[in-house]
């Protein structure tokens, strides 16, 4: 029961367990390791390749195919391999791919083809590596302690974004784009370390589903992340959420930039300061998480918390453009940026209430599933973007975008179950 998970002393919410420690603090190194070489990438692009406008859009698009790929896989690897196994290969394999960069470019051998390439088989190796630790986590922490377990991971993440992105530029300049992949390169091997030295491999448990009733091999083995979201409430209405919040950052991320700098006139200078309070927000959104579901249960959180986010959405599409710049509109903006506090929230109960829904055998083949629909449909909401934009202004697609996220609250709000303060069992 999600709302039990909160509970415990404060030394045991701190320290979860051994195992989970050591994968948290390897974790940790290695998200600031891929918040440089990420930059990395676009800047040996430009920089050393000469890169053109659709070199540059292939590497941005460079995690649809690994999306499309490598989340079913990913998911079957996750239930029938050690998923420590995999952790630690993976991390292992995208070291070797990222000190690849390096010797090639040392060798005056690298080409954009190797550089798309590397970078292909890094996402996928990325992806198999979040279903995996999505799945194994529950097999490291406490019940109780599980919600206090993904937010502890999700603030690692949320301070690698902040403090990841604001170091890659100054270690640019000193270093090279080339060493910045061997930093990362570095980060992985220290994160393998950590996973070598924990206990618990989470072995793959007995294929039974929601039920008891057995999966099955084969086809059905493929498609019973699929059918396990739908025969659970809890499941089926988060997908449908998560689908359509994809879609809509779709939209949203594609124009939010164009809409701040040219309809309302934001300077340059004020979108870093903007940024950073939607990254600090994000922070905090990993306290809110427990908080919220100790005092009001899980599904009231998710509502609040889908309520935070569409807010923020409102403040963003109600400022006005104008000739000149307006505070307000700065104002407005930053409420919205601070509704992120929102979407890391969301991010940790999602996470959390899949892991106790799902049974342990199918746990890595669930969370394949919503990872593929989170990464396969914001490229769909870019696309509509680009043909929707023949016919409607910036604003009126930023307020269809909106309207999807309206949609999703009422998805959640009539979906979800309502048993209070707990997540009862499908």
């Amino acid at each position: 029961m999600l709302q039990e998970r909160t509970r415990g002393s404060p030394h045991q919410r701190w320290y979860i367990s051994r195992d989970f420690l050591l994968l948290w603090s390897g974790q940790t190194v290695s998200l600031f390791g891929s918040e440089l070489s990420a930059t990395a990438f676009m800047l040996l692009a430009i920089a050393q390749l000469h890169a053109g406008p659709r070199q540059l859009a292939l590497l941005t698009g460079a995690g649809i195919l690994p999306a499309l790929i490598g989340g079913s896989l990913a998911g079957i690897l996750a239930d029938r391999i050690p998923r420590r196994a995999i952790l630690i290969v993976t991390d292992l394999a995208r070291a070797a791919l990222l000190g690849s960069i390096a010797l090639l470019a040392a060798g005056g051998a690298l080409r954009f083809t190797a550089l798309l390439a590397i970078l292909v088989l890094t996402k996928l190796l990325s992806i198999i590596f979040d279903v995996a630790q999505g799945a194994i986590i529950p097999d490291l922490v406490r019940n109780d302690l599980l919600l206090a377990g993904n937010a502890r991971m999700a603030a690692s993440s949320a301070s690698a974004e902040i403090g990841g992105q604001a170091l890659s530029g100054l270690l640019y300049q000193w270093v090279g784009a080339a060493t910045l992949c061997v930093i990362d390169a570095a980060t992985f091997l220290i994160s393998c370390a950590s996973l070598l030295t924990i206990r618990q491999v989470g072995t793959p448990h007995e294929e039974q589903g929601i039920g008891g009733e057995a999966v099955g091999a084969g086809w059905r083995g493929l498609t019973s992340g699929w059918i396990t979201i739908w025969n659970g409430p809890w499941l089926r209405t988060l997908a449908l959420a998560e689908s359509m919040d994809a879609l809509k950052n779709g939209i949203f991320a594609t124009l939010y930039l164009l809409y701040a700098l040219h309809d309302l006139h934001i300077p340059l200078a004020l979108i870093g300061p903007l940024i950073a309070i939607g990254g600090m927000a994000s922070l905090g959104g990993t306290v809110l998480a427990t908080r919220t579901t100790t005092t009001m249960g899980p599904r009231r959180s998710v509502l609040l918390m889908h309520g935070l986010i569409l807010a923020g959405g409102v403040c963003t599409i109600a400022a006005v453009g104008g000739d000149g710049l307006r505070w307000s509109n700065v104002i407005l903006l930053g409420i919205g940026q601070a509704s992120d506090c929102g979407w890391s929230a969301q991010t940790i109960l999602t996470a959390t209430i899949i892991q106790e829904q799902t049974p342990a055998a199918l746990r890595g083949r669930v969370l394949a599933v919503f990872r593929l629909l989170s990464l396969a449909l914001l490229p769909v909401g870019a696309a509509l973007t680009a043909i929707l934009s023949n016919w409607l202004s910036t604003r009126a697609l930023l307020v269809v975008s909106v309207l999807i996220e309206c949609i999703s609250w009422f998805v959640l709000w009539y979906g979800a179950p309502r048993s209070a303060g707990t997540v009862a069992s499908p």
